[in-house]
């Protein structure tokens, strides 16, 4: 009965430890984003084949540096 209050108490420290860290980490990497912050990617969240066949190239070209420096002066 100890052992099984000692792993669970231990269990649910670390998995407390890991979301606060997670949390912690992705509020930074937000943060660090800045009000100024433009972020391009060239497929969308894709949980289908059938949406992957539709956003594959040719309809989802590259970004190159020119669309970049575009983007930049607008």
């Amino acid at each position: 009965m100890l052992l099984g209050i000692i792993l669970s108490v231990s269990t649910l420290i670390v998995v407390i430890a890991l979301i606060s860290g997670v949390n912690r980490y992705i509020a930074d990497r937000v943060a660090n984003l800045g009000s100024t912050s433009f972020f391009c990617t060239r497929f969308p969240i894709i949980t289908d084949v059938e949406e992957y066949v539709k956003a594959k190239p040719p309809h989802n070209k590259k970004v190159t540096w020119d669309d970049f420096e575009s983007l930049r002066t607008t």
